[in-house]
């Protein structure tokens, strides 16, 4: 089961970077996350359009980064993609078949003319956390419960650097070594907590990749907490 996880995740990853997400894409600098039911490792599990109308109906999970969207069929399940874009989207959310999620944006690491190759080190951790709620919800209402298998990929990213206010506690920081930052896979038992702490492993790891010892955008709590 544990493979079959993983080797979905790679899969999908070796596609978005030749191009073969299921639809166009504005930017080849994708932020990626996987949430992966485990009952859905199950071969049986095969849902169809009675179930993703529920979800159409009553818990259309969020296009990271985007405020108006909309659901379609596709040969995978459903696809939820924002209202905008001719040819290339922001990004978009894909429900599989089997109760798998995958959810990609391709704008927010775009290197952009003033501040060149960075990750914004609130807004990406913002986009996910704002999302990742509504994709439990659309989980539960196809009746795929916890306990879920999540990662997060960063692809593009060579060379990029992760931005932090210069001077700030803890200094570090350095340039990526590697094409992909692909965290590890982490077990959800419960989505009792904040999305912040449920995702803080995978954000830390992420940071890691940047030369930093964990995200900067936590309290002493162990809430999201981004700087202000």
């Amino acid at each position: 089961m544990a493979d079959r996880l993983r080797n979905f995740r790679l899969e999908r990853i070796n596609r978005l970077v030749s191009g073969g997400g299921p639809i166009g894409l504005t930017s080849e600098h994708l932020m990626v996350l996987h949430l992966l039911p485990l009952c859905s490792a199950r071969p049986d599990v095969r849902l169809g359009t009675a179930d993703f109308e529920r979800v159409i109906g009553a818990a259309q999970p969020q296009p990271p980064g985007s405020r108006s969207y909309g659901s379609s069929f596709n040969m995978d399940g459903l696809l939820v993609s924002p209202n905008w874009g001719v040819g290339a989207y922001h990004g978009y959310v894909q429900l599989f078949r089997n109760g798998f999620l995958e959810a990609v944006e391709s704008q927010t690491l775009n290197p952009k003319e003033q501040f060149g190759s960075i990750i914004p080190s609130i807004a990406w951790e913002r986009y996910i956390v704002e999302a990742f709620p509504t994709y439990v919800r659309a989980l539960q209402t196809l009746n795929l419960p916890p306990p879920y298998v999540a990662g997060i990929s960063l692809l593009g990213m060579r060379g990029f650097a992760m931005a932090v206010e210069p001077g700030h506690w803890g200094g570090g920081g350095r340039l990526v070594d590697r094409d992909h930052l692909i965290t590890d896979e982490i077990l959800i038992e419960s989505v009792s907590e904040s999305s912040g702490r449920v995702l803080r492993p995978l954000f830390d790891q992420i940071w890691n990749g940047c030369g930093w010892p964990q995200s900067l955008n936590y309290d002493k709590n162990g809430d999201w907490a981004p700087r202000g």
